[in-house]
């Protein structure tokens, strides 16, 4: 019987790592985009006080984003960057793995909360301000961040399998590796922090909010 000429290799594994691998970015994405649509849809349930101190939130956005654009960057990049460096000392944790769905989530939270405001007060100009100076940085930023979030789970995974249930193998500079990938993430922090400084001095003065 002739063989084929097509070499499938599906029963060693391999195909199932992969798909295992791009699950757990995914599963991480949906923290973020839970918390994206809870902050949302949660401005219309809020109280006076409550809407009174987001507004303020909204305002110190408005006039962050009206400053220059070093101190836009500057801005920008301590509040995604500490974001990710919190994915980072959660994955030095034996109980990383649980925590790690919040960083993500709140970080959805925060971004829906503004957006939900802007549309509720400012309608479509509020739409047209977060889609041209707040989304482009936002997801570049949050891609970092589930990127730092996919290492960091598997790293504090690793860490408890080997310390609590003595499984696994010591990967040779396994956390020299673990690093390298976190500082990768946090320049691409820092290149959204860029984004988020250019359209800011492009778009945000065309904007009467």
């Amino acid at each position: 019987m002739r063989k084929s000429g097509h070499h499938y290799k599906v029963y060693n594994g391999k195909a199932v790592r992969e798909t295992l691998r791009k699950a757990k970015f995914y599963a991480l994405a949906l923290p973020w985009m839970a918390g994206l649509l809870c902050g949302a849809c949660a401005f219309s349930r809020f109280t006076a006080p409550q809407s009174g101190a987001l507004a303020g939130v909204a305002a110190h956005v408005i006039a962050a984003h009206a400053s220059g654009w070093l101190q836009i960057f500057k801005n920008a990049l301590m509040m995604h960057g500490s974001a990710l460096l919190m994915t980072v000392f959660l994955g030095f944790s034996l109980i990383g793995c649980p925590l790690l769905l919040l960083v993500p989530f709140f970080h959805g939270v925060g971004l829906g909360l503004v957006s939900g405001y802007f549309y509720a007060v400012y309608k479509l100009a509020g739409i047209g301000y977060c889609l041209a100076v707040l989304y482009p940085s936002a997801l570049v930023a949050a891609a970092a961040l589930l990127f730092s979030s996919r290492d960091s789970w598997m790293y504090s995974r690793n860490a408890y399998e080997k310390a609590i249930r003595g499984r696994g193998e010591l990967m040779q500079d396994e956390t020299k590796v673990f690093l390298v990938r976190q500082a990768m993430y946090l320049l691409l922090c820092a290149i959204s922090a860029g984004v988020e400084a250019v359209f800011s001095a492009l778009f945000a003065r065309l904007f009467r909010l």
